[in-house]
């Protein structure tokens, strides 16, 4: 029972991302996931690849569609530096360039730097390099030659927003004599800091995205296109990158094949477990689950789920509306199509037939599978359901003051929903057959309604069949397994109690055997006794 619990979890993990779970996120549910296809052109000259100029992730959040973005410019995080010292990384510096302090940082925080007699260039890079995090910055030392060495610092974020806003002294007059300051240059509102060793300046990204210039403080852009998050490589004016995000269909024909394989692995052991010969009538040597009602039981639900009828399946005019897993291509294994005793009832997909479903009518293969919702309202969110709810048409209808839930109905019946006022959720009850169903109301209205349509699929009957099977408390699984070692444990004592009368037996017959040995050597040595007189007197 114990590895039957392991492949029918296997099983019940293959329906996880195809029941149609309800998430904000919306990561449960493979049919919500998505993939980008980018291309790149260039009217005047040939474009680069893609791949060199952005970086695209997607979120089941994102939104199928089409952009057209261009990289102007991407974002650079300011670099400055000191002078070419006359020293080596760890010679003491302070006997030519002094001893002081100086305050350094960005608008994200700054420290003050203390210089003593002694110190390094390594010292003041670690002493800023201790506190990078909190200021936002780091710093580092270049080793131009024997005897000539740099200190660079560098803002740790991309943005003019992230740009060093103090570099002052506060005791001496190191940053001038590091030269990383020089109060003599002119203004300049590219450098109003004044440094004397300016590499890189702080740049925002500029992007424009179908016709929309955009300006972000950083290359990693999660913000501009909900769901969709941007990694700027690249800046390439005047090439146009078409981004198309698409449904992840490869994502669920690979759930749909595990599906199939974790159900056929289950079946199969199941078969092995329960095999009569045909011929004989007699069980099969690994038979050890034959005539269990719990085995049985589930056997039976498979075959009735896996062959039967999407409950309850929107009918869509013009579309192919799919109620049975035959109709793209998975079907039962009967008799005649069996290859051995162990695969009958078991599933084969045909991938042809598959894969046109899910180019051709993917949101229908998304029903067939799915616990499916829809809601004419849109305030009305679907938050959570259970194996209680069950397929229909329920009318919804609220009331409200002030923006807080103060009672709803499904179907007419005030006494089948219960609602939460402070969360603003309505749950229906055991009165209704939507019972378990839960429901957001993001309204504002005193009396609002809606009409909500539940389907549930053939992987959402199977989830939930699964789910009830491996209830730690009530399920047929455990109950079966904690039933078996319970008898385990009533055989176990009654071996030990026939052990311990063997031993008390054993112990019985040795004593009297030892007994009795000792009682024969007595014997034997009085005969032997006897003997001998009696052998004195013929003698005598």
């Amino acid at each position: 029972f114990k590895e039957m619990k392991d492949l029918t979890k296997a099983f019940e993990t293959s329906l996880s991302n195809l029941y149609g779970a309800f998430s904000y996120d919306k990561s449960k549910n493979v049919f919500d996931s998505k993939i980008s296809y980018t291309t790149a052109t260039n009217p005047n000259t040939t474009a680069s690849d893609p791949s060199q100029l952005i970086g695209i992730s997607t979120k089941n959040t994102a939104a199928i569609g089409k952009y057209e973005i261009e990289i102007h410019q991407t974002a650079k995080a300011q670099k400055t530096g000191s002078d070419i010292l006359s020293v080596n990384s760890g010679d003491d510096i302070t006997g030519t360039y002094g001893t002081g302090s100086f305050e350094v940082g960005t608008s994200k925080g700054t420290t003050t730097i203390e210089v003593n007699a002694g110190d390094s260039l390594s010292t003041i890079r670690d002493r800023i390099n201790n506190v990078s995090e909190q200021i936002g910055l780091r710093a580092s030392i270049v080793s131009v030659a024997d005897g000539q060495s740099a200190l660079i610092l560098t803002a740790t974020e991309e943005g003019i927003a992230n740009s060093i806003t103090t570099l002052n002294d506060i005791t001496g007059n190191l940053t001038e004599s590091l030269g990383l300051i020089d109060t003599n240059l002119p203004a300049d509102p590219e450098n109003p800091m004044q440094f004397k060793n300016l590499s890189q300046n702080a740049e925002d990204a500029i992007v424009e995205i179908d016709g929309i210039q955009v300006q972000r403080s950083t290359n990693d852009i999660d913000d501009m296109i909900e769901g969709v998050s941007l990694d700027l490589y690249k800046a390439e004016p005047g090439t146009t990158l078409t981004i198309e995000i698409e449904q992840d269909l490869n994502k669920v024909k690979n759930n749909v094949a595990g599906f199939v394989e974790a159900y056929n692995n289950l079946m199969t052991f199941l078969n092995d477990k329960t095999y009569i010969d045909p011929i004989t009538g007699e069980a099969g040597e690994e038979s050890t689950l034959l005539g269990n009602t719990t085995v049985s039981n589930i056997k039976s639900m498979m075959k009735r789920i896996a062959g039967g009828n999407s409950e309850g399946s929107f009918i869509q005019t013009g579309r192919d509306n799919y109620n049975v897993l035959a109709e793209i291509g998975i079907d039962l294994v009967g008799p005649a199509q069996s290859q051995s005793d162990n695969d009958i009832n078991t599933l084969t997909i045909d991938e042809k037939k598959l894969d046109d479903a899910l180019l051709t009518n993917a949101a229908e293969l998304n029903e067939l599978f799915s616990f499916k919702v829809t809601t004419t309202n849109p305030d009305f969110n679907i938050q959570s359901f259970t194996k209680a709810t069950k397929s229909g048409t329920y009318t919804i209808e609220t009331t409200a003051s002030g923006g807080q839930l103060q009672s709803a109905s499904v179907n007419g019946q005030t006494t089948s929903a219960d609602v939460n006022g402070n969360l603003n959720t309505i749950l229906a009850n055991g009165e209704t057959s939507a019972k378990d169903l839960k429901i957001f109301y993001s309204g504002n209205k005193d009396n609002d309604s809606s009409t909500v349509t539940i389907s549930v699929g053939i992987a959402a009957q199977m989830f939930f069949e699964m789910k009830s099977i491996l209830d730690e408390q009530n399920g047929a699984l455990n109950l079966e397994i904690d039933k078996f070692e319970t008898e385990n444990e009533k055989y176990q004592d009654r071996i030990d109690s026939i052990d311990d009368r063997l031993i008390y037996t054993r112990d019985s017959l040795m004593k009297r055997f030892i007994a009795m040995e000792a009682a024969m050597s007595k014997m034997q040595s009085m005969q032997e006794s006897l003997e001998a007189l009696m052998q004195k007197n013929d003698d005598n």
